[in-house]
């Protein structure tokens, strides 16, 4: 009974900052015990007051202040999640973005047309060619057609090279 009484006093009052000590009140219900040789934990008629005391002082201006728990229970509550619609991306909703490729008088059409397949790693040579010979002829030429975050990240790609790319709406 005792160890169970004690136990249940431990669970109720752990935290997994606090330090616990085990003082030895008697209850004002429970009966005296002659026996002096045997521990308070032993003893069926005694428990053992449980003070919890936080680490690294206890908050008071002497550093010693101890606080009493009479078995109250703290409640945690969860924040509630998030509705599972809340949490996906409308990508099938959001429009294509083309990648478009600028004509300059500085690069090769060996360099362009290799910029362009580092960058995209779906056109041939063959075909970054041809939008090479675009773009040299009509002024731009689309690179390729993709949503809007991977066109921003191959219009950067393609800004690295030191070509002059941007994005356009589909």
């Amino acid at each position: 009974m005792r160890q169970s009484l004690v136990a249940v006093a431990f669970a109720l009052c752990a935290t997994p900052s606090s330090s616990f000590s085990v003082g030895s009140l008697r209850a004002p219900f429970a009966p005296q015990s002659s026996s002096s040789s045997s521990s308070p934990a032993l003893v069926p008629a005694r428990f053992g007051a449980v003070f919890m005391q936080e680490e690294g002082g206890g908050g008071g201006a002497d550093g010693g202040e101890r606080e009493r728990s009479r078995g109250r229970t703290a409640v945690v509550s969860r924040p509630k999640p998030k509705p599972k619609q809340d949490r996906k991306e409308q990508v099938d909703k959001e429009n294509s973005w083309r990648v478009l490729l600028h004509n300059d008088d500085v690069h090769t059409f060996d360099y362009v047309t290799m910029a362009i397949v580092k960058v995209v790693k779906t056109i041939t040579r063959k075909k970054a060619h041809r939008i090479t010979v675009q773009a040299h002829s009509a002024g731009t030429a689309t690179v390729t057609t993709t949503w809007k975050q991977m066109a921003k990240t191959m219009c950067l790609k393609l800004q690295k090279f030191g070509l002059t790319s941007s994005i356009a709406p589909d």
